[in-house]
């Protein structure tokens, strides 16, 4: 009897127990969960520098950003969570925040800025010598002088036609750079890119003033670029993003009048970008070219053509203008880049730039490139179906499109990196793939080097971007419009 008692008391306890600690779980869940959150949040912001525009962000900027970059967080995106997110990103990042608030106004100013980024440093310059490189330059000698005093801009009326898109493939002038003026981790790289760039045509390269000019012109010099066959251009700057925000050369009319499709600028989950908006109708200003206001909400990066007409784009474009439909999308790409067929995927689900040059690129008019990826990857079925397609339809010469695969550098569901070798750039002789610190790289460039014979394959290691490389930092000018100008 007395044992039968002693078991059932403990039993209630045992049972008592369980309910307390369900009861403790059930309330400190939520608290474990956010502090989890947070601190993998802030470790990322902290410990691996983000390229990203922080004196545009703000809390009610910072809750789409995150949410559309990190798929299921959302929820947890609490005001005081953000709040608390605000101020380490002010804090940690707080010379880049100044110097777009207060931007450098003198010689002595900007050797300060790049004394306090690092940069001195990366030169292995003190600062007096650099104070005095700067002050003995003369920026007119670099500077590209405007063609024109104002922008001849149209806001409503397409283009006459007939018009026509040159492909990537055909002979390039001159690359548009946004330089990276508030991320000194990735003044190496550009200037790498850039070196590769002014070897095949003209690097334009657009600062926000001349103190900015003389500071990059400094780190190229130091970093042993040559800038006879570099131009600056002015203009503000937020970012780096040159393929989504600048403007898309078209030709016109039977003599090929070169024209400028400006697209309006507002990629997903980041905020409306006042600075890169501009830069379009300034790039339009400097070559002394009309510029026409596409009436669609979409980056350079989800369109490409191969010359002849075709275009292929991801349908994120209609999720970011609800009012348009497929018919009329293609009457607007018609309208303004010469569209006779367009090829529409479905977007990548919780892929947060809905980029089509993450995926495709043409190679020539009747092969195209897609990416590749391991059968558990979250867009394998994509990538498959994509390539199928693409095997299946015709190309510019009669037969169906020859399709090239290449693997994506990393695998891994879990990790917020989309690392896509198809987001390279065909310059004219040269191809600049983007490369990660992997060991897949060399396969990549090995495969565009089989693929691509009679090209120079080189690399730009851009590791620090989670997405996006050396496609969605250029924007190509065809040889047609750069002839004469930039000399």
């Amino acid at each position: 009897m007395k044992k039968s008692v002693v078991a059932l008391i403990a039993l209630a306890t045992f049972v008592a127990g369980i309910i307390v600690c369900a009861v403790v779980l059930l309330v400190a869940f939520p608290q474990l969960k956010q502090s989890l959150i947070e601190s993998e949040l802030l470790g990322y912001i902290t410990e691996r520098a983000m390229p990203l525009p922080y004196h545009t962000l703000n809390q009610s900027s910072l809750r789409p950003l995150l949410g559309e970059g990190i798929p299921g967080l959302y929820p947890e995106l609490t005001d005081a969570l953000l709040e608390r997110i605000m101020a380490v990103i002010q804090k940690t990042y707080a010379v880049h925040i100044e110097a777009a608030q207060n931007p450098p106004s003198s010689d002595e100013q900007m050797v300060d800025y790049l004394d306090r980024m690092g940069l001195l440093a990366q030169m292995k310059l003190e600062r007096e010598a650099a104070l005095s490189e700067m002050q003995g330059m003369d920026p007119a000698a670099h500077y590209l002088p405007p063609v024109a005093e104002y922008t001849e801009y149209y806001s409503l009326a397409p283009p006459p036609g007939p018009l026509r898109l040159p492909a990537e493939f055909e002979e390039i002038g001159a690359v548009v750079i946004g330089w990276p003026i508030f991320y000194p981790y990735s003044w190496q790289r550009h200037a790498d890119l850039t070196g590769y760039v002014a070897s095949e045509a003209w690097a334009y390269v657009f600062v926000p003033n001349e103190y900015w000019q003389k500071a990059v012109e400094l780190f190229l010099t130091h970093k042993q670029v040559s800038l006879d066959q570099v131009r600056f251009l002015y203009a503000p700057l937020d970012d780096v993003w040159l393929r989504d925000n600048g403007p898309t050369t078209v030709e016109a009319g039977p003599d090929r009048k070169p024209l400028m499709i400006v697209n309006p600028y507002l990629p997903n989950g980041v905020p409306y970008a006042k600075g890169d908006s501009e830069l379009p109708l300034e790039l339009a200003r400097y070559l002394g070219v009309p510029a026409y206001r596409l009436p669609l909400i979409v980056e350079g990066g989800n369109i490409v053509g191969d010359g002849q007409g075709t275009f292929i784009m991801f349908e994120s474009v209609l999720y970011h203008n609800p009012e348009v439909t497929r018919e009329s999308l293609e009457r607007i790409m018609r309208e303004y880049f010469g569209c006779q067929r367009l090829i529409l995927f479905p977007m990548l689900k919780a892929e947060m730039s809905g980029h089509i040059d993450m995926v495709v690129k043409f190679l020539d008019a009747s092969t195209v490139l897609v990416a590749q990826s391991d059968p558990k990857y979250q867009w394998y079925e994509d990538f498959e179906a994509i390539a199928a397609q693409l095997a299946q339809t015709p190309s510019a010469t009669g037969e169906n499109y020859t399709v090239q695969r290449v693997m994506l550098a990393e695998n891994d569901n879990n990790s917020l990196n989309y690392w896509t070798y198809v987001n390279s750039l065909i310059l004219n002789h040269k191809v600049i793939v983007p490369t990660f610190g992997v060991e897949q790289d060399e396969k990549a460039l090995e495969l565009y080097r089989q693929i691509m014979p009679g090209y120079e394959v080189v690399g730009v290691n851009f590791s620090d971007f989670p997405l996006g490389s050396v496609h969605c930092n250029t924007k190509e000018i065809p040889a047609t419009l750069v002839s004469g100008i930039g000399k």
